[in-house]
């Protein structure tokens, strides 16, 4: 008898106060990161604590992807979700995980209709993106950007702000990667010190990644231009001085359902052919339908080339991002002659 009094007021107890959305008492947050190459940072900085969730797997556009129950559950379910922001997955993502604690990894600044303050994003913000030994400036994020476009605000690399595709750039990964250890440590302060030491070896995994890339992609910017499917890789471009003729659709892709106008494509087959000798290659992705693509190189001898800026192919985990970008750089090789 005694023994299920205590039961029936431990219960009671317990009912009396639920659990927080944070994770409390050493228990790890349900993390849903969005995209793989941002599940596989989240993997790496929760290891030995938990494994995120990947609400977005394969050859899926991010821009217009429609939920499926099974995703929307997942994201009711979060405590932390890890995400680019509306310009990349759009509004709905946020308003399904509207529990969550939001990590919004872009450059567009707050996510409308949350408190980013009361979730304790902004305390460890993006201001000035400054992270101690990591002196942007000297890696050259300028030194070979592109020319200002008419209309295009630019960062402190250099880069298009209003370009979503920010793991591009591993070193503007850098940044990422100290929001998210600082949002994660706010969800579960009895894990912070295991996500600072794995930041630590991230940051520096990062750092080698940068210059393996530096080094291969070097050689190529001197090897004329290229077509891309989907503007998307201009953070890439701009950070190892890599130049492309032009692109099918823009770098938000939002309503390309039915892909390029008549009219973009007829401008770009009129480059191909007026520019041949200086057009590499046209790239496609494993997210959209390369019927364009081909139709572009008709007639001609422009070879098409397979760009990744997903990892459709390449398995989650904390290997993922590395891999994918070690791919994006090997496309470009094949392109531009590497």
């Amino acid at each position: 008898m005694f023994r299920f009094v205590a039961f029936l007021a431990l219960f009671l107890l317990f009912a009396a106060h639920p659990a927080d959305a944070d994770a409390q008492d050493g228990d790890a947050p349900q993390v849903v990161a969005t995209i793989k190459p941002l599940h596989s940072l989240a993997v790496a900085l929760m290891e030995g604590v938990a494994t995120p969730s990947l609400l977005l797997d394969g050859a899926v556009n991010p821009h217009d992807y429609r939920l499926r129950p099974s995703e929307a559950r997942l994201l009711q379910e979060a405590d932390v979700l890890v995400w680019i922001g509306t310009s990349l997955e759009g509004q709905s993502i946020a308003d399904v995980a509207r529990n969550a604690r939001i990590v919004s990894l872009g450059d567009e600044g707050e996510h409308e209709g949350h408190d980013h303050d009361e979730h304790g994003h902004e305390e460890h913000g993006h201001e000035g993106h400054e992270h101690e030994g990591h002196d942007h400036d000297e890696h050259g994020h300028d030194e070979h950007g592109h020319e200002e476009h008419d209309g295009h605000e630019h960062d402190e690399h250099g880069e298009d702000a209003n370009d979503p595709h920010i793991w591009l750039n591993p070193r503007r990964v850098f940044d990422a990667v100290a929001d998210m250890e600082a949002a994660l440590a706010a969800a579960d302060p009895a894990n912070a010190a295991g996500y600072r030491a794995n930041a630590v070896t991230l940051r520096e995994r990062l750092e080698r990644l940068d210059a393996q890339l530096e080094t291969r992609m070097t050689p190529l910017r001197e090897r004329g231009g290229y077509i891309v499917f989907h503007d998307a890789f201009g953070r890439f471009e701009t950070r190892y001085g890599l130049n492309a003729a032009g692109a099918l659709l823009d770098a938000s892709a939002h309503g390309h359902e039915h892909g390029a106008s008549a009219r973009r494509l007829t401008e770009l087959r009129e480059l191909i052919r007026a520019e041949a000798e200086n057009i590499a290659c046209v790239f496609v992705e494993p997210a959209f339908d390369p019927a364009q693509a081909e139709a572009l190189v008709e007639g001609s001898d422009t070879p098409i080339v397979l760009l990744d800026p997903l990892g459709a192919s390449v398995p989650a985990g904390a290997d993922a991002y590395f891999t994918l970008m070690e791919d994006v750089a090997a496309s470009f090789e094949a392109c531009l002659g590497g």
